[in-house]
Formats: C-alpha cells, sequence, structure tokens
C-alpha cells in the first residue's frame, strides 16, 4: 500500500479510548494545551483560532471528509458577545496529504513524520471564511454557563469505548484561571455529548444566518441551551 495512503487509512479507522462522562472524554493536545501539539494541530490552531484569547464555548471540528472548522464566543465590555465562526475552504488533513503524495511521486521523500508534515504544510496555502455575530447579554451568558456546566462533567473512565470513525469535535472554555475542555467523536443520538455537539452546530448557524434569519437562529440556540441545561439539572441564572 501507499505509505500515505496507508497512514490516512489508520487515522480514519476508529480507535479505542478510555470512556468519558457520557460520550465526553479528556482533551490532550494543543487544542487543548495539555500535550505536546502536532504540526497539523498547530495550523489548525492558527487558522481557525487565531490570536483571540478567553475564547468561550469553543468547539473545533474536524470531519473525516469535509473542511475543518470552529466556533467560539468573546465577551465584550459592554456583556454582549460576539460570535465567530470560522470554516477552511478546503480540509487542511486532505491538502497536506496531497502534498505528500506529490513530493512522494517526485521521489523526494518517503518520510511521514512531524519534520516533513512540518515542511509540507508550510507549502499549504489555507483560506478561511469568517462569519461574526452579536450576542445579547442573557442569551450569551446562558450558553457560556451551559458550556461551563457540561464541561465540568468531563472525567475519564476506568472502561474502554470503542470511538467511531467521524466527526471529531474538540471543545473548550474559558473560565476565570483556568480552561475547561472535552474531546467527543460523532456522539450518539440521546448521550450528553450529543445535544452539546447540537447546542454548539446551532451557536455556529447564528454566526452564520443572514440577518433576517438572526432571530429564529437565536431562538434555536436558546432553546437547545436550554434543553442541555435542564437535562444537567444547573439552576436557571439566565433566560
Amino acid at each position: 500500500m501507499h505509505p500515505t495512503l496507508h497512514w490516512m487509512t489508520l487515522g480514519l479507522l476508529a480507535w479505542v479510548l478510555p470512556a468519558g462522562a457520557d460520550g465526553l472524554r479528556p482533551e490532550s493536545g494543543v487544542l487543548s494545551a495539555f500535550d505536546e501539539p502536532s504540526p497539523y494541530e498547530l495550523r489548525l490552531r492558527r487558522e481557525l483560532l487565531r490570536n483571540d484569547v478567553f475564547r468561550l464555548c469553543q468547539m473545533l471540528s474536524i470531519p473525516p471528509r469535509e473542511p475543518e472548522r470552529a466556533v467560539f464566543m468573546l465577551k465584550a465590555d459592554d456583556g454582549s458577545f460576539t460570535v465567530i465562526s470560522r470554516t477552511l475552504k478546503d480540509s487542511l488533513w486532505h491538502a497536506m496529504f496531497r502534498q505528500m503524495d506529490g513530493a512522494h511521486a517526485r521521489k523526494r521523500s518517503h518520510a511521514i513524520g512531524p519534520e516533513r508534515r512540518t515542511a509540507t504544510l508550510k507549502r499549504v496555502r489555507a483560506h478561511v471564511r469568517t462569519e461574526v455575530a452579536t450576542l445579547d447579554p442573557e442569551t450569551g451568558t446562558l450558553v457560556a454557563e451551559t458550556c461551563e456546566a457540561v464541561l465540568l462533567k468531563v472525567a475519564p473512565a476506568t472502561e474502554p469505548e470503542l470511538v467511531p470513525d467521524g466527526t471529531r469535535h474538540h471543545a473548550s472554555h474559558w473560565v476565570r484561571g483556568a480552561v475547561l475542555s472535552g474531546t467527543t467523536s460523532s456522539p450518539e443520538e440521546g448521550r450528553l455529548a450529543a445535544d452539546f455537539v447540537a447546542m454548539e452546530d446551532s451557536l455556529r448557524a447564528f454566526a452564520e444566518a443572514k440577518p433576517q434569519a438572526r432571530a429564529a437562529a437565536r431562538s434555536d440556540l436558546l432553546g437547545k441551551a436550554r434543553q442541555l441545561r435542564d437535562r444537567l439539572g444547573v439552576k436557571p441564572h439566565s433566560p
């Protein structure tokens, strides 16, 4: 098998990891700042998260066949929230391997380690689509509180869980003095992780909605946040 195809096949197969709280597992890697980063993760962070700090309700998603994307909120001094959605126009992962395939065809190298990935990614031009919307203080606070409550539930478990091939979601949320984080992969419907991903999808949809559709998008986001908050048993401090 072609070495690059072999590596991609390994990367897309299901894997076994410790099960977390209802589908959420502890995060590792540069996407949560606990482990040594890979060149690919570093480039993803640079393209999708930029220099924005104190990110709230951040979710960076890596689909197996579609471009990577991220959504998060920033809180303004007036209490309102800026929702930012960024999506790569082409999958960075696949662009990296296309470059590697080209180099292999020219017999430059057969290696696929971190050094070669770093060199390859320098040749990849990434284009990012950014959407920005302002969210009112009440709704933004509710969403932020819900994200915090979900990620406080993340804990390692003693039994392994088969993680299916699918979209990997890396979540994090800034709180004073710390960053909460967790990860899941295409969680099953009905699990806490699935409801959390659904709320984050609604947050991204709000940022990307046309002005005339933003009220409906806010209502959908609010509904999903309330549903998740009720499931967690969090006392309401917001609408």
